[in-house]
C-alpha cells in the first residue's frame, strides 16, 4: 500500500526540517513525499532541495498561490494508492506511518485521531476518542461526526484513497483560508467505506505566531460565510440523505456560521456592511440549530432580524 505524502511548504524554514525528518524516518517506507515550495523567499525552498537526495523525495517549485494551490499541485504530482497531508510546522510520531497502514483495509478513508501541542513539551490529550463500530456505511460516518461535534474539519485527520479524489474533483477550493472546511464537507458526502484509527499519530502545533490559524482577519470570516452559503444552497449536496439525516448536516453548517460570528466580534466587525449582507444571505439556515444559544439567536433574528441581532450581540445583550 503506498503513500503519497504531501507537505505545503511556505516560509517555515524554522520548522520545516523536523516536519520532513519525521517522515523521512518514519520505518514504513512504500511512500512518495512531496514537497510542494509555494513560491517561499525565507530560504524554505533551499531546505526542500537538500531532500532530493532521497529517492522517495519529490520537490515541487512553484509561484505562490496559497495553501489551497500548494496541496492541489501535491495531489496533481500523488502516485500512490492514499494521499497523506501534512502541514509543514506540525511532524508525525514514530511509527505513525505503520499504524495507518495497519489500519486500512482498502477502504475509502480513514478517520484519525492526533495530539494537539503548545510546544512538544506540553501534548494534549487527544480531542476525543472514537467509540464507533471500526467499519460503517456514509450514514453512520456524517451522523457520528455532525451530530456529536466532532472537530474534525482538518484534512490531515483524513486519509485519502487518491481516486476518490480524482474520481471526484476533490481539489482545495483556492483562494480561501478555511479551505479544509469546505474540502471535508465534500469529502464526507463521497464516502462509501471508511475506517477509524483511535491512536493519535500527528502532532500539530497549536497557536504559532504567524500561522494562518492564529490569525484573526475579516477574510477568515468572509470564507466561512461563503462556504456555508454555497454548501447550503448547493441541491445536489447530501442529496442521498433523509431529511433527518441532512438537517444534522445543515445544523453543523449553522454552528460554523456561528463561529464566524464570535471571530467576526473579537474583531469588533459586526457593524461592516458587507459582512452584514454575508449574514442576510444565510438568515435560512440559522433556524438549524443545535444549541441554546443556536436557539436564542435564531429567536432574535426571527423577530428582530439579522442585523439587530448582531448589534445585540456585539453589545452582549445575547448569549
Amino acid at each position: 500500500m503506498r503513500f503519497s505524502i504531501i507537505v505545503p511548504v511556505y516560509n517555515v524554514k524554522d520548522y520545516l526540517e523536523e516536519c520532513v525528518d519525521s517522515i523521512i524516518n518514519q520505518d514504513y517506507l512504500d511512500r512518495e513525499i512531496i514537497l510542494v515550495d509555494d513560491g517561499s523567499d525565507d530560504g524554505s525552498e533551499d531546505i526542500c532541495d537538500k531532500y532530493k537526495v532521497y529517492h522517495d523525495v519529490k520537490v515541487v517549485h512553484k509561484d505562490h498561490g496559497g495553501l489551497s494551490s500548494a496541496r492541489n499541485a501535491g495531489i496533481s504530482e500523488a502516485e500512490g494508492e492514499y494521499l497523506i497531508f501534512i502541514d509543514s510546522d506540525d511532524k508525525l510520531m514514530a511509527g505513525a506511518l505503520s499504524l495507518i497502514a495497519d489500519s486500512l483495509n482498502h477502504e475509502d478513508v480513514l478517520v484519525t485521531e492526533l495530539y494537539n501541542c503548545f510546544d512538544w513539551d506540553r501534548i494534549s490529550v487527544p480531542n476525543h476518542l472514537f467509540d464507533m463500530p471500526n467499519i460503517g456505511c456514509k450514514n453512520d460516518l456524517i451522523k457520528y461526526i455532525y451530530k456529536d461535534k466532532k472537530n474534525l474539519w482538518p484534512c490531515y485527520q483524513y486519509i485519502v484513497n487518491r481516486k476518490l479524489v480524482l474520481n471526484n474533483e476533490l481539489m482545495f477550493k483556492i483562494g480561501f483560508l478555511h479551505e479544509d472546511i469546505d474540502w471535508t464537507y465534500r469529502l464526507l458526502d463521497m464516502v462509501h467505506s471508511y475506517a477509524f484509527m483511535n491512536k493519535p499519530w500527528y502532532l500539530r502545533r497549536v497557536n504559532r505566531a504567524g500561522s494562518i490559524t492564529n490569525t484573526l482577519t475579516i477574510q477568515r470570516v468572509h470564507d466561512i460565510n461563503t462556504i456555508v452559503h454555497d454548501l447550503f444552497n448547493n441541491k445536489n449536496y447530501y442529496s442521498d440523505l433523509s431529511i433527518r439525516e441532512k438537517s444534522i448536516v445543515l445544523r453543523s453548517l449553522n454552528g460554523s456560521m456561528l463561529t464566524s460570528i464570535v471571530l467576526c466580534k473579537k474583531m469588533e466587525s459586526l457593524t461592516n456592511s458587507a459582512i452584514i449582507s454575508e449574514y442576510k444571505n444565510n438568515r435560512e439556515l440559522f433556524k438549524y440549530y443545535s444549541s441554546v444559544k443556536g436557539f436564542v439567536f435564531w429567536f432574535v433574528v426571527r423577530f428582530l432580524g439579522v442585523k439587530n441581532a448582531l448589534r445585540l450581540y456585539e453589545r452582549n445583550k445575547i448569549w
